[in-house]
Parts: C-alpha cells; structure tokens; sequence
C-alpha cells in the first residue's frame, strides 16, 4: 500500500544529502534501508532483551536454590588471582 510520508526539514537535510552520496537511487531505496534497518535493530533488541530475562530468571532460581556465593569470598578470590597475575608478569620480565 503506498504511503506518502513527511519529514521534519533536519530529516529531508539528511535525505538530500544521502541522495546526493550516490548510495542511494531515489528516496523510497533509501527510505526503505532505513526500516530495513530499524526492523533489524528492533529484533536484534528483543533478542537481547530475552536473554537478559532469560539471564534474571536463571540467577533468581540459583538464589532460590541456594547457590549463591559470599562477597568476601569472590572478592578474596579476585585478589588471589590478581596477585598470581603480577607474579607471572613481574618473572617474565
């Protein structure tokens, strides 16, 4: 179905300017790369968004479950390996 749609004048700037770069050969290609594009962008964000839920969900059954881990107790573990780190690079150099 065709459409006919209105373009703030910083956009039709922008659309004159595409058109004149020669990657485009008329107004509706460029338009319609641009909801190419979008329609990408959207679905490339819902599959983030799912995993991201998919990632909650799965740390809130691991806390139900118990499975947590002490602070300290990473955070003890994170200086271990830091220091072992800077002891591997300190004898190499």
């Amino acid at each position: 179905m065709p459409r006919h749609i209105h373009l703030s004048p910083e956009l039709d700037v922008v659309v004159d300017r595409l058109l004149a770069s020669g990657r485009y050969d008329s107004a509706d290609a460029l338009v319609g790369k641009a909801v190419s594009l979008l329609d990408d962008l959207h679905r490339r964000q819902d599959d983030q968004i799912a995993a991201f839920k998919a990632q909650i969900a799965d740390g809130l059954a691991d806390l139900a479950a118990g499975r947590t881990h002490d602070l300290d107790e990473i955070s003890a573990e994170l200086d271990d390996i830091i220091r072992e780190h800077e002891a591997r690079r300190d004898a190499a150099e």
